[in-house]
C-alpha cells in the first residue's frame, strides 16, 4: 500500500492599528452596529455639548459622547443587542429612550427633541429602531440568532441561511468542484447576483476566516459551518457596501456571541439514522436495502459575567460523527466478457488485461441488449465515515469607561474517510483532514467622545490534508515509483483507479527562473526548457503545468530528456497552473508591454530574476522565494 500525504497550509497575521471614528463620518457602514442621531430642542434649533449614554441593558455596559456643533452624536463598535440611549443637558428635560435593537452592521438613528426644565425631569420612551435603513446605502440582509435557532437547519450549517438574502443562491457541488472537493473543500459555495463563488469576503469579528482557496469559511471535509449557538448575528452584504470590507461584490459580516450579567446556557444532541429517515426512492422503487446512515450532532454552550458589569465570557462546543452510505448503479464487465465472449464470438483476453477485469464485481442485473456487449449492472455501496469538533471561546473586559477589551479563539477540526476515493469500487481510499483555527485579540479606546481608536490582532490558520491507499500489488502501477493510474473501459463501465486529484503535495515558492530564446517555435522552447530543468535538483524533478499554447507542441521530447511529466490545464481553469500570483505582472515592471526582448541578454535576465527571487513575498509570509526554494531542497535531504 502506498501512502503519500497531501498539506495545504495558509497562515495570515495582520495587525489593523488606529482607526479613527467621527460623527462626520457616521454613514460609513459600521462591522458591528452604530447608535447615531441629532438633538435639537423644541424650536428645531440644535443642541451642542449634550452629553449621550448608550447601554447595553443584558450586560450594562455604558459608552458615553457628547453631541458636536451641529448637534450630532454617535456611539460606535456596538455589540448587537438591546440598548437604552439616554440625554441630558442642564436646563433640559433628560430624555431616555430604551429597547433599541442594534443588529450587525446596522446604523440606528436615535434622535432626541428636548424641552426646556427648572426642575431635574426625566422622560422614558419606550419604542423600537427604524425598520428601514435611513443612514446607509449598502444592500443587505442580517441573519439574526432567532433565525438560526428555529429556521430548519438539517445540518446546523448557519451559511446556509445566505440564501436569504436577495439574489444569493448555493452552487450545487458539481460546479463549486465537483470531483476536485477534496481539493478545494466541501463547504458550501455561494454566488450573490451572478457573482463568482471565488473572491468574496467572510469576516468573523473582523477577522477573515476564509479557506486556503478563498472559497467560504467552516470544514473543508464535512461541508459544515457549525456554530448555531455561537453566533449572535450575521449580515450579508451584496451591494454599495463600504471599502473596508473588501471582497468581490460579496461581504458576510459574523459576529460571536458575549456573555451578559446573567448566566446562559445550552445543552443540545441531535440523531438521525436511516430507520427514523425516510427511503431513498429509488432504493424503494429497486427493492434495495436502506444505506447506513447514522448522524449525531451534540454539543454545549454557555455565557455569563466574570465580573459584574464589567468582564463576561462565553463558550461553545458542537461536535459531530456521522457515517453516510450512498448506493451506485455501476455498470461491469460480465462472465462471459471476462472469459473473452463478446456477442458469442471468442475475442480472447489478455494476461495482462485478465487480472484487471477481476478487480470487477459480477452483475446482479442484466438486460438482453447488454448481454450482448458483455456488460451488466450492480449495486455497489460505500459508507463514508466523519467528525468533527468545533469550539469558540470568548471574553469581553470593560477596563473603564473609556477601554475596553475583548479576545476570541475558533477552532474547527474535522475528518473524512471515503472507502471509494476515485471508482465507486471501494479499493482506494482516502483520509482527509482539516484544521482551521481563528484568532482575534482587540482592544478598544475612547480618546475623546468623537474619536475611537482600536488595535485588532487576528491569525488565521487553515490546513488541509489528505492521504491515498493504492493497491498492494501494484497492478494500476503503469510507471515504476508512480502512484496507481486510472483504467476507462468504455461501454459504460465504471472506471478504476484511486482519485487523480490526490495525493496533493503544494510546494510554493515562487521560484523565477528566465531563459532568453530566439523563436517560440517548439524545437527552440523545449529545448530551453530542458536546459534550465537541469539545473534543478534532481528530487525536484516532478512535473511541469503548462498553462496552454502550441510552444510545447514537442512536449514529449521534454519528457524523455528530463523525466518530467507535461501537463496543461483545461481552458479557464487557473487553479490546475502552479503559481496563483501573476508573475507575467511582475516582470512587466521590468519589461513594459511592447519592449524589445531581444535587446535584452541572458546576463540581464538572469539579474532580474534573481532579484525577483529575493524580493519578500506576503503570500510566502514575507520570505523570498530563494529561501522558500532552499527550504524545500533541504526537505528532500
Amino acid at each position: 500500500m502506498l501512502r503519500s500525504p497531501v498539506v495545504r497550509f495558509a497562515i495570515a497575521l495582520f495587525v489593523l492599528v488606529l482607526h479613527a471614528f467621527s460623527p462626520r463620518f457616521a454613514d460609513a457602514q459600521a462591522v458591528r452596529g452604530t447608535v447615531l442621531g441629532t438633538i435639537t430642542d423644541k424650536t428645531g434649533a440644535v443642541l451642542p455639548g449634550v452629553t449621550v449614554a448608550v447601554t447595553n441593558t443584558e450586560t450594562g455596559v455604558m459608552q458615553n459622547t457628547v453631541s458636536d456643533a451641529q448637534g450630532r452624536y454617535s456611539v460606535s463598535d456596538l455589540l448587537p443587542g438591546t440598548y437604552s440611549v439616554e440625554s441630558s443637558l442642564t436646563g433640559f428635560q433628560k430624555i431616555i429612550r430604551e429597547g433599541i435593537r442594534v443588529v450587525v452592521g446596522a446604523q440606528v438613528p436615535v434622535d432626541f427633541s428636548l424641552g426646556p426644565s427648572a426642575v431635574s425631569e426625566t422622560v422614558t420612551v419606550s419604542a423600537a429602531a427604524p425598520v428601514v435603513d435611513t443612514v446607509s446605502a449598502a444592500l443587505g440582509t442580517v441573519v439574526e440568532q432567532k433565525q438560526m435557532a428555529e429556521l430548519p437547519l438539517v445540518d446546523r450549517s448557519y451559511s446556509r441561511l445566505i440564501v436569504l438574502a436577495p439574489g444569493a443562491n448555493e452552487v450545487p457541488p458539481a460546479t463549486a468542484g465537483g470531483q476536485f472537493q477534496q481539493f478545494f473543500g466541501r463547504q458550501p459555495q455561494y454566488t450573490v447576483s451572478g457573482a463568482r463563488p471565488e473572491g468574496q469576503v467572510f469576516l468573523m469579528d473582523n477577522t477573515n476566516v476564509q479557506n486556503y482557496w478563498n472559497r467560504g469559511s467552516g470544514s473543508g471535509q464535512l461541508g459544515t459551518t457549525l456554530g448555531v449557538d455561537a453566533i449572535a448575528e450575521y449580515q450579508v452584504l451584496t451591494n454599495t457596501y463600504s471599502a473596508q470590507f473588501g471582497g468581490n461584490g460579496v461581504a458576510i459580516n459574523a459576529i460571536t456571541k458575549s456573555g451578559t450579567n446573567q448566566f446562559h446556557g445550552s445543552l443540545f444532541e441531535y440523531y438521525r439514522n436511516n430507520k427514523l429517515d425516510a427511503s431513498n426512492f429509488f432504493d424503494q422503487l429497486l427493492g434495495r436495502p436502506d444505506p447506513t446512515f447514522n448522524k449525531n450532532q451534540f454539543g454545549v454552550s454557555q455565557g455569563g459575567p466574570l465580573v459584574k458589569n464589567k468582564a463576561f465570557y462565553f463558550f461553545n462546543y458542537e461536535g459531530l460523527r456521522q457515517t453516510l452510505g450512498t448506493t451506485q448503479v455501476i455498470t461491469v464487465p460480465d462472465a462471459n466478457a471476462r472469459a473473452g465472449v463478446i456477442n458469442g464470438v471468442r475475442v480472447g483476453v489478455s494476461p495482462v488485461i485478465a487480472p484487471v477485469l477481476a478487480l470487477y464485481p459480477l452483475p446482479t442485473r442484466q438486460s438482453a441488449a447488454q448481454a450482448a456487449q458483455g456488460v451488466g449492472q450492480t449495486d455497489v455501496t460505500n459508507s463514508v465515515a466523519g467528525h468533527e469538533n468545533y469550539f469558540v471561546g470568548r471574553v469581553d473586559y470593560t477596563i473603564n469607561s473609556r477601554t475596553s477589551l475583548f479576545g476570541r479563539y475558533t477552532g474547527d477540526v474535522a475528518s473524512v474517510a471515503e472507502p471509494n476515493s476515485g471508482s465507486p469500487i471501494p479499493l482506494w481510499n482516502s483520509s482527509d483532514d482539516t484544521g482551521n483555527h481563528y484568532a482575534t485579540v482587540e482592544v478598544r479606546n475612547i480618546v475623546r467622545p468623537t474619536l475611537l481608536s482600536s488595535l485588532r490582532f487576528g491569525v488565521t490558520r487553515t490546513q488541509e490534508a489528505a492521504t491515498r491507499a493504492d493497491l498492494d500489488n501494484g497492478l494500476l502501477t503503469f510507471f515504476p515509483g508512480r502512484l496507481d493510474g486510472t483504467v476507462a473501459a468504455g461501454s459504460g463501465i465504471v472506471g478504476l483507479g484511486g482519485n487523480q486529484v490526490l495525493p496533493f503535495t503544494q510546494r510554493q515558492t515562487r521560484y523565477v527562473m528566465l531563459a532568453k530564446i530566439p523563436s517560440r517555435d517548439t524545437q527552440t522552447v523545449v529545448s530551453a526548457l530542458i536546459k534550465q530543468a537541469k539545473k534543478l535538483p534532481d528530487e525536484l524533478y516532478k512535473s511541469l503545468t503548462w498553462d496552454r499554447g502550441k510552444e510545447l507542441t514537442d512536449h514529449k521530447r521534454f519528457t524523455m530528456a528530463t523525466n518530467i511529466a507535461v501537463y496543461f490545464c483545461d481552458p479557464q481553469s487557473p487553479w490546475q497552473r502552479g503559481s496563483n500570483e501573476n508573475t507575467n505582472r511582475l516582470l512587466r515592471q521590468y519589461f513594459p508591454k511592447g519592449t524589445d526582448l531581444s535587446a535584452h541578454s541572458q546576463a540581464r535576465l538572469n539579474y532580474i530574476a534573481r532579484e525577483l527571487n529575493e524580493r519578500p513575498r506576503m503570500t510566502l509570509g514575507y520570505q523570498s522565494p530563494a529561501e522558500r526554494f532552499q527550504a524545500c531542497v533541504a526537505s528532500t535531504g
